[in-house]
């Protein structure tokens, strides 16, 4: 029987208030042996509360708390090598009705009557390491969702192979096999979030909730 490729699914669900993560693994590959996934902590909550008008001004930025970590391994030297890409994708969808418009965040709780919910755009990810690996490691944020999820967004997907060296080559999109036990700089990824509500956009009060999905899937 045919393998399938393999591929991790990992998921934060971000509150205004909360966030919380949980991880799927998977093994099965046609040139990967293995392919695993994992974070840091889980779960992790943070703290993203907005009840004065300076941080509603300057917004928040949660730093260092998420780690992802990556471990590749090849099923031997006469296969062609490993390779591995990383990306992440935002879903609001919930069985819960009414339903979330496609430009909002889906709404937990509700502590008035007056405002609407707060699009998706407010929220910013940067996922970074040490060695300027992804394509973007810089803040990015997601636009309105096309139906319950948004096109993803890429953060390593180079279809060459590009092997981890010590020292590491900045902007090199390391994607073969290796681990964050022996390629520190390559194999660890930084995860960080921030929120800057509008005022103009007259956010009405409550807690809101979004998921963010990361996928580590063989190339």
């Amino acid at each position: 029987m045919k393998n399938t490729k393999a591929e991790n699914i990992f998921f934060i669900k971000i509150f205004f208030l909360v966030i919380l993560m949980n991880i799927t693994n998977s093994s099965f590959s046609q040139e990967c042996a293995t392919l695993n996934l994992s974070a840091s902590e889980i779960p992790v909550s943070i703290d993203f509360t907005f009840d004065n008008i300076s941080d509603y001004v300057s917004g928040k930025t949660i730093a260092g708390r998420v780690q992802l970590k990556i471990s590749a391994t090849d099923i031997d030297a006469i296969l062609p090598p490993c390779k591995w890409g990383l990306k992440m994708r935002v879903e609001n969808y919930t069985l819960n009705l009414p339903a979330p418009l496609a430009t909002d965040w889906e709404d937990a709780v509700y502590y008035g009557a007056n405002g609407t919910p707060p699009p998706i755009d407010l929220l910013w990810i940067r996922v970074y390491n040490s060695c300027k690996t992804p394509i973007n490691d810089g803040f990015v944020q997601f636009g309105p969702l096309p139906g319950e999820t948004l096109d993803e967004i890429i953060i390593i997907n180079d279809i060459l192979a590009n092997v981890a060296v010590t020292p590491c080559i900045s902007d090199v999109q390391v994607n073969t096999a290796g681990s964050y036990l022996t390629f520190y700089d390559q194999f660890v990824f930084n995860v960080d979030f921030r929120i800057k509500p509008n005022l103009n956009l007259n956010n009405k009060p409550g807690k809101y909730e979004i998921k963010v999905f990361f996928r580590l899937f063989e190339q």
